[in-house]
This record gives structure tokens, sequence and C-alpha cells, in this order.
């Protein structure tokens, strides 16, 4: 067994951990005896060094040749139950003894078999901590770990606390360490490394009490919607109408065209030129940008003579309909809510022209992602103190809690939409609602930008308005620090940088997660498929195990109220993370006082 094990140890010395890998699996997996016969082959190694001795070992590189050679012998002592039936050493197998390598592997050999005689034989087949790191072919740079006492000590710990265990290397760490294996070994391979780093523990949270939230909006019979809602006028004789139990309704979507044509448009796309006149009203000042599936232009209204944006929709029927749903929902916040006190957008038209679906709304300044990287790059002085943080935050919370209370979602806040309205004034408008959906719709999994997506959408759990609360606890860090705090280049990257930094998971998220089979081990570790190409030990898989680090060191502050509040936005127990109105009464924003914050 020990002339094995120190094969491998050779192995990894030679830098071959698959091969190194796949014999320690072996000797796990079967804790093979070789009575007498591992004393011989260790002789027999021994006596062709010392026919050997004429020639000095050298410390030479490990060519191609030895290489296979080393590997025909490990393959051999795997293969075979007992060594018995091959006690002589080949002349290939001789030639490695010029080697100082194979010489210190012998020693090694030697060492353990010796040693190995007075110990109990339960321990021969055990494998301590320090064996298990090398068991596996590591990617990524190792880290000192914490002791089991260390860790249970602080895996509780609010973020707030004085948690100083930070293992990233700079801003840019992934936040976790990557282990390489076949499917085959997936089981093994998370074993192994659930013992190494305190897995499943560190990957399960303790629930946290919750108080029940009593307050209920009262709604229509018959209805899902708050019974306070006003909806805006179909101007139609017919709608609303009522059959089967359900609510129709309509609005008018104005379709502008010249009279005196008719026919396709010879491009598909609208072309944007400036100076012309869309629908002979809105003339073009400015391209402003684009979006994944529209463009915006900044336009003077030829009628109220005001400057307004206007969005162009690209003509594809997905991106039309889901502009309608967002012209839908725009009417519905604008009817029942005013935008300004509200800090929503204000939409002013809407209408079709030239195969086109154009929406108007108020003209506001950049966005918020633009403006940081900007303002870091080429200002002096940083925009986003925690004075107008305070700020920026109690405008998006007031808008979420508005939208909240009409049962919507956003489902999709991220720094691009929301825009400034006032730079001096600070001011903030949240934005797009093409996304935005109804608490009873249908919930989908593919909602929300991926590096602001809440972890209960990722997994497949049931989620509701919260979810926004956990993007804009994203947003106020990476506003804070100029770097997106989960940033990621996977869905399982994204997991583990949240583990990594928030903490673990709360229990009934394993057990209600419709997806958790498709990121974690039974050992809740999170895996991932590396490549689809199928061998016959199955496709490659990529383990991850998340690095320690917390809040407080991702976000370099010792503002105690505002790193709380953080924390709270980014609980992981979606039952116990607070709704918009519930974070409006948090002391960061009601009590904390900064030069240029709110409460001054």
């Amino acid at each position: 067994m020990e002339v094995l094990e120190a094969i491998s140890e050779y192995l990894e010395y030679l830098g071959l951990h698959r091969s190194a890998y796949d014999l320690r699996r072996y000797l796990n997996l079967n804790q093979i005896e070789l009575p007498g016969s591992q004393e011989k082959l260790l002789s027999k190694i021994k006596s062709a060094l010392n026919n050997n001795k004429e020639s000095e070992p050298q410390n030479s590189p490990i060519t191609p040749e030895q290489e296979a050679v080393m590997e025909g012998f490990m393959s051999k002592l795997i293969s075979t139950p007992s060594i018995n039936n091959y006690n002589e050493i080949n002349p290939q197998e001789t030639g490695l003894s010029g080697l100082k390598a194979f010489h210190k592997m012998v020693k090694c050999a030697e060492q353990l078999f010796f040693e190995s005689e007075s110990r109990v034989e339960s321990s021969e087949v055990s494998k301590t901590e320090e064996s298990l790191q090398e068991d596996l072919p590591h990617f990524g740079n190792a880290q000192e770990k914490t002791t089991k006492d260390e860790f249970e000590n602080s895996r509780d710990e609010s973020v707030t606390s004085k948690r100083t265990v930070d293992e990233f290397e700079d801003e840019d760490d992934p936040g976790f360490d990557l282990f390489e294996c076949f499917e085959e070994d997936i089981d093994y391979v998370s074993k192994q490394l659930a013992q190494k780093y305190q897995f499943p523990e560190r990957a399960i949270a303790t629930k946290k009490p919750v108080n029940q939230r009593t307050s209920k909006v009262s709604t229509k019979e018959g209805s899902y919607l708050p019974s306070f809602l006003e909806f805006p006028s179909s101007d139609d004789k017919l709608y609303p109408m009522e059959c089967e139990g359900i609510t129709y309704d309509c609005f008018n979507l104005k379709v502008v065209s010249d009279r005196e044509r008719t026919g396709f448009e010879e491009v598909k796309d609208f072309p944007i030129e400036v100076d012309t006149v869309i629908a002979g009203r809105y003339q073009i000042i400015e391209y402003l940008g684009s979006a994944a599936f529209s463009r915006a232009v900044q336009c003077l209204d030829l009628r109220t003579k005001e400057h307004v944006c206007v969005k162009i929709i690209e003509n594809n029927k997905d991106y039309v309909d889901q502009s309608i749903d967002e012209i839908k929902i725009l009417r519905l916040i604008n009817k029942n809510g005013e935008a300004d006190s509200k800090s929503f957008l204000k939409v002013i038209d809407y209408f079709y022209y030239k195969e086109h679906l154009f929406i108007v709304t108020e003209l506001l300044r950049d966005n918020l992602y633009e403006f940081y990287r900007y303002n870091r790059e080429h200002e002096s002085e940083l925009y986003f103190t925690l004075g107008r943080l305070q700020r920026i935050t109690y405008q998006i919370l007031t808008a979420l809690e508005y939208v909240h209370s009409l049962h919507l979602i956003h489902c999709d806040l991220k720094p691009e939409n929301i825009l400034i309205k006032s730079y001096s004034r600070c001011e903030v408008k949240v934005i797009d609602f093409g996304s935005s959906c109804f608490f009873h719709d249908h919930l989908s999994s593919y909602v929300q930008s991926r590096s602001y997506r809440a972890p209960e959408v990722i997994l497949g759990c049931k989620y509701d308005s919260r979810i926004d609360i956990w993007s804009l606890g994203c947003i106020v860090a990476e506003l804070w620090t100029g770097n997106v705090l989960f940033q990621n280049d996977s869905v399982q990257g994204l997991l583990a940088r949240v583990m990594s930094i928030v903490g673990g998971f709360p229990e009934d998220t394993f057990r209600t997660g419709r997806l958790i089979k498709h990121f974690f081990t039974r050992e809740k570790l999170i895996y991932t498929i590396a490549d689809e190409k199928e061998t016959s030990r199955g496709r490659t898989v990529h383990v991850m195990v998340p690095k320690k680090s917390s809040l407080k060191a991702r976000l370099k502050t010792d503002d105690k109220l505002f790193l709380d509040f953080v924390s709270r936005l980014l609980d992981l127990d979606k039952d116990a993370r607070p709704t918009a109105s519930e974070a409006l009464k948090h002391p960061w924003i009601t009590q904390a006082k900064y030069p240029d914050g709110l409460n001054n």
C-alpha cells in the first residue's frame, strides 16, 4: 500500500496529476492488501539503485519516454490485485535509477513502508487532511485554509462583525478555487473536497427567525390586483368587459403613415438621421445609444417644443410584443402615481410608424453604470459618496415600494436601468419595465441580468418582489466600490462568489429549488460541465470551492449602518430579506448623517 502511495507522490512531483489522482482513487476504493510482496518489490527497486552507484543520479527534467515508463509502472500496479505475479523490474524501469526524483520516491516508499508496521490497520487506508489536498488535480491558486474551530466560530457571524478572513487576491479574483475531474469521478471528488473544505456545512446557513408580515393589500373579488388600482381609459365602447371570469381590456395604438403610400419599407432597420422628423412630430437631435432590442434618440417635440427621448423598437415580433407589454405597464404605473415623486419614468406617447414601434418618454441623463465608470476614470472627485448613495437608494426604494404596491415586479433592476435626472440635486429614476410582471404571472427562471439575479430565481425557488431588493443590494455595492460585486463568467461562478461573500443558503432552498441538481453535488459543492465532449469517462467537470471573504472586505468600509443595510438587502433567506417598505425604515436611511445625505 505504501509503495503505491509513494508512487502517487512521485507522479505528483512530475506534475502527472491525473495519474496520481487515478492511483489514489483506486487505493481508496479498493483498499488493497499487499502482504509481503510490497517489501519484495521495494527490495528489488533498492537493489537496482545500488547496482547503479557508479553513476550519480541527476536532477534532470523528466523526458516523455521516462514519463511513459512511470505511467506504465503505475498502470501495472493498479491493474494487478497482487504484485506476487511480478517480482522483477524491467530494464526500462531500472533506467529511471539515474534520476534523483526516482531515488527520492524510493526513499519515501521505504520510510512509509517500515513506519507502517507499527500502525493499526485502520490507519493504513485512511487519508490525512494534507493528502486530501494532493488527491485532486488543482486549478487556481492554493490558499491557506482556516481550522475547523475557526470556521465554526465564523460561519454564523453577521457580515458586519469582525470577520478578518479574506482569501481573495484582488478585486478580479473569481472567488473560488477550481478542481477538474470526469463525470464518473464526480461523487468521489466531491466527497474528498467536502471533507477538506467543510461541506456541506459551509453551504447551509442557520434559518433566521422571520417576523410575520401581517399587512395584506385588499383585492377586488375575483381579481389578483389591489382594490385601489385604477386602470387607464381604453377609449373604447366595448372594453373593458368580462367573460368567463376574465376581465378584458384594451388600449389604442396609433398607426402613423403616409396616406398616399403603401408597401414595405426599403430597409428593415429604421434609419436614424439628425434633423429628420419621426411621424411628422419628433425631430431627431442626437443619437443616445442602443440596448438589446431597441435604440434611443433625443428629439424635439415640434408640438410642445420640449426635448424628449424616443425609443425605437427593433423590427422583430418578439421584441414588439414585449414592448407592447411595457406600454401596458407604463400606462398603469403612470395612471396610479406621480412619476416625479415616485421616481419612475414618465411616458408621453407611443405609436407604430414605418414598421417600427416607438415609445416616447421624458428625457433623462446618463445611466448609473455609464456615469460611475466615467466619473472614476476621468474625474478627480468621486461622485458616489455614502451621502449621495443614501439619497439615490431612497429614491430607488420609493420607486420599488410604489411598483410593488401595484403587485408588479420590475425583474431587471441594474445600473443601466436607473437614469440620472439631476446631477446637482442627485435625482434618479427607474426605467425599463419591459421585463416586468405581476405577482400572479407565471414566474420564469430567466429574468434579471445575471450579475443582479437573485439566487432563488437561479435555483428555481418561488420568488416575489424581493428579487428587486437583491438587485438593489448589488447596485449599491457596485456604485460604492466601482466593481460588480458578484462578477462572474457563468451562473455557477455567480453562485460560488455569492457563497464566498455572503455565506451559505437556507436549508429549505436545497429542498424546494427545482434546479438545485443542476448546480450542486450531494455534498452541496457547486459544479459545472466544463466540456460537453463525451469521453469513455464522461464529460469534463469543474467543481468550485468558494473562497472565504465578507461584505466588509469587499466594500472596504467600517460604516456599520451601511454594511448592515447592504447585508440585509443581500440576505440569502428570501423570507428574511426586507420589502421595499421595510428597507426604507432601516437606520441607514432614516438616521445615518452625511454632509451630502438625506438627514444632514
